[in-house]
């Protein structure tokens, strides 16, 4: 069951946290609400690493996937210092990694994964959007005349339908 539940419970918590971190990124929960949130999420990475990595090791896109994982953490990590000391610019790098290394990630799965390429590939390019999108949204707004916000909310939107895209390959590949 454990076995399972690791295989399939990123495929809901990957949308998840993008909704979290909308919600973070918009004001609509509380800064403690995020911190706990990132403790929660650091602790499960963590686990997740324990528990996978010997099984992981045994193929280079599993491997791929478990740097990202241990990447992660160490991002969630900052994210979680970034949030409890008020250090926003530490913050948005934490963001920003989550969104590229995850990126990254699909885009090497769909060089391996045939029945999923398209999947993992666009996931992995809508994710990149997204991210330069986040880090650019202040001079995007400006351009098209758009809010900061929105543009801000609709990177992470992108990173959101790109990395669930990817994941619910992955998990229907595993099935």
């Amino acid at each position: 069951m454990l076995r399972r539940l690791r295989a399939t419970a990123p495929a809901g918590l990957v949308p998840l946290a993008w909704l979290f971190t909308l919600a973070a990124a918009r004001g609509w929960i509380s800064t403690r609400t995020v911190a706990i949130g990132l403790g929660v999420m650091a602790t499960l990475l963590a686990v997740f690493a324990v528990l996978s990595a010997r099984e992981m090791a045994h193929s280079r896109v599993l491997r791929a996937w478990l740097a990202v994982v241990v990447g992660g953490f160490f991002l969630t990590a900052a994210g979680l210092y970034a949030v409890t000391t008020a250090q926003p610019q530490v913050a948005r790098f934490a963001v920003a990694g989550w969104m590229l290394l995850p990126a990254m990630g699909l885009v090497f799965t769909g060089r391996f994964d045939v029945p999923y390429a398209r999947a993992h590939t666009l996931g992995g390019f809508l994710a990149g959007a997204g991210t330069v999108a986040f880090l650019a949204a202040a001079d995007i707004a400006v351009l098209a005349g758009f809010a900061w916000e929105a543009v801000t909310s609709g990177g992470i939107v992108l990173v959101a339908v790109g990395q669930t895209a990817g994941i619910l390959a992955a998990t229907l590949g595993e099935s």
